[in-house]
């Protein structure tokens, strides 16, 4: 299924998904509800702030303070 330019700018406009990799609508495709836990720095800046986010930089910094780098492996990149 391809998803229209519009309906991923829709997706990409809300704040709640600022810093989230790339993958991140093809990997939830089908549910209604996403928790997503940050630590409040983190929170702060993809909800308060105005910076740029780039995709997957909330979740690098996250695999960084509290994972493995060495194990880590990027996400595919999207298809479209």
């Amino acid at each position: 299924m391809e998803m229209s330019d519009d309906f991923m700018k829709a997706i990409w406009s809300r704040k709640e998904v600022r810093g989230m990799r790339a993958s991140y609508p093809m990997s939830v495709k089908g549910l209604m509800t996403v928790l997503r836990v940050l630590p409040d720095d983190l929170y702060e800046l993809v909800m308060n702030s105005d910076q740029p986010v780039e995709k997957g930089a909330v979740f690098a910094e996250i695999v960084r303070r509290f994972g493995d780098l060495h194990a880590y492996e990027a996400a595919p990149k999207m298809m479209m």
